[in-house]
């Protein structure tokens, strides 16, 4: 048994899926929005952010996972925006402006993730014919 019990920190109920009530790094959750399978939404009354499930958050390379498959958001769920940006239910009209804005903000708050998925942004916006600068 652990210390963490309930609606204590990471123990949602059913087991993985967050709830309304559940402790997260923000403060207690006051919604939980499904955004995919494996990928919820979570505010509280001062933020909030995204969570992964273990599945999705062993997908991202590991010196880019936020603990326990949490990212604020602000700026950590561009990580998740950009490694699940085509899970992201969307229109087809507004995806290729989307990913346009994603670039700009990977590459100011995490220029060493744009560097290191140099390839695969550059063969995104290609595919989407937009401007590579």
């Amino acid at each position: 048994m652990g210390i963490l019990q309930g609606d204590d920190w990471c123990n949602p109920r059913p087991r993985g899926v967050p709830h309304v009530g559940m402790r997260t790094p923000w403060g207690k959750a006051q919604t939980c929005d499904k955004m995919f399978e494996g990928c919820w939404d979570v505010t509280t009354a001062g933020h909030g952010g995204l969570k992964l499930s273990a599945a999705l958050q062993r997908l991202i390379p590991a010196k880019w996972r936020c603990s326990g498959g949490w990212y604020e958001e602000d700026c950590e769920a561009l990580i998740v925006r950009w490694f699940f940006f085509d899970r992201f239910d969307m229109s087809p009209a507004v995806r290729p402006v989307l990913l346009a804005g994603l670039k700009a903000s990977i590459i100011k708050w995490w220029p060493d993730l744009a560097e290191d998925q140099g390839a695969r942004l550059t063969t995104r916006m290609e595919r989407l014919q937009l401007p590579l600068n």
